[in-house]
C-alpha cells in the first residue's frame, strides 16, 4: 500500500465502524427522547434543540468550506441531495409543511443511508472534514428517523411518486450545473467519487445517470415498503398487547 493509500480513510476498517456505532448511538438517544417526550405531549422542546444543533453544525461547515484556503467550487455548495438536505432538516422539523418532511424522509432513508454503507469519505479521524461528513448525513438520516420513529409520518403512495418527482427536478438542475461546470456534484458528472461505490459499475456517463435516477426510484420505493412494515408491525403490537393485558 502506498503511503497516500495508507493515510486515507478505508470503506469497512475499524474507524468506519466506531463512526457508524457513535452516530447511531446519538440517533437513538434523541429518537428515544423524542419518543418519551411526545408521549408525555409535546416534544417541541426536542425538536427544537435537535433543529438548533443541526443548524449549528451546518453554518460550522459552510463557515470552514468557504475559507480562502480551502474553498473548491467543485465541493463547497450545498447541492448533494444530502448537503442540500442537511440545511432543511432544522427548518423542516420545526416548520416544514408536510411535502418537505415527508420528502427529507425519503431523502434520508434512501440517499443519506447509503454514505454510512458506501462512504465516499477519504479523510482520516484526525482531519475535521472526517467528522464534518458523518455529521452532515447523520443530520438528515436524524431528520427521516425522528419523522417516522416519534411522529409517526407514514407517507402515502402518491407522497412517495410526488418526492420522486421533487427530487428528479433537483438531479436535473445538478445534472445540468455538473455538465456546465464539470463539476460531480450528485455524482451526476463525468468523474467518479475517490473511494469505490456503486457508480464504478455502472457504466460510462451519461448512461450511468440514468441507472443512478432508476436506483434512486428503487430505493424509494424500499424505504416506503420499510416504512409501510414497520407501522404495520406497531399495529399489530398494539393490538397484541391489548389483547393480552385484557386477558389478565
Amino acid at each position: 500500500m502506498s503511503p497516500a493509500a495508507a493515510s486515507q480513510f478505508e470503506p469497512y476498517s475499524v474507524e468506519h465502524l466506531i463512526a457508524v456505532m457513535v452516530c447511531g448511538a446519538v440517533l437513538g438517544t434523541w429518537i428515544a427522547i423524542g419518543r418519551r417526550a411526545r408521549k408525555l405531549g409535546d416534544d417541541l422542546a426536542v425538536r427544537a434543540f435537535g433543529a438548533g444543533a443541526m443548524l449549528m453544525g451546518q453554518v460550522l461547515m459552510q463557515v470552514y468550506w468557504l475559507q480562502p484556503s480551502r474553498f473548491d467550487h467543485a465541493v463547497a455548495w450545498p447541492l448533494h441531495a444530502c448537503d442540500l438536505g442537511a440545511w432543511l432538516a432544522p427548518f423542516s422539523i420545526l416548520f416544514g409543511a408536510r411535502w418537505l418532511r415527508v420528502l427529507l424522509v425519503f431523502w434520508g432513508f434512501a440517499f443519506a443511508t447509503q454514505a454510512f454503507i458506501q462512504p465516499t469519505l477519504t479523510h482520516q479521524p484526525r482531519d475535521l472534514q472526517f467528522w464534518f461528513y458523518w455529521l452532515n448525513h447523520l443530520t438528515i438520516v436524524a431528520a427521516a428517523a425522528y419523522e417516522v420513529g416519534v411522529r409517526s409520518v407514514r407517507p402515502t403512495y402518491f407522497e412517495l411518486w410526488r418526492s420522486v418527482g421533487l427530487s428528479f427536478v433537483w438531479t436535473a438542475i445538478v445534472f445540468a450545473i455538473d455538465w456546465f461546470a464539470g463539476w460531480n456534484y450528485m455524482f451526476l458528472g463525468q468523474s467518479t467519487p475517490e473511494q469505490t461505490t456503486v457508480v464504478d459499475v455502472l457504466g460510462a456517463w451519461p448512461l450511468r445517470v440514468v441507472w443512478i435516477i432508476l436506483i434512486g426510484i428503487a430505493a424509494f420505493h424500499i424505504a416506503w415498503v420499510a416504512i409501510e412494515a414497520c407501522h404495520g408491525f406497531s399495529r399489530r403490537d398494539v393490538v397484541r398487547l391489548a389483547t393480552e393485558g385484557g386477558g389478565v
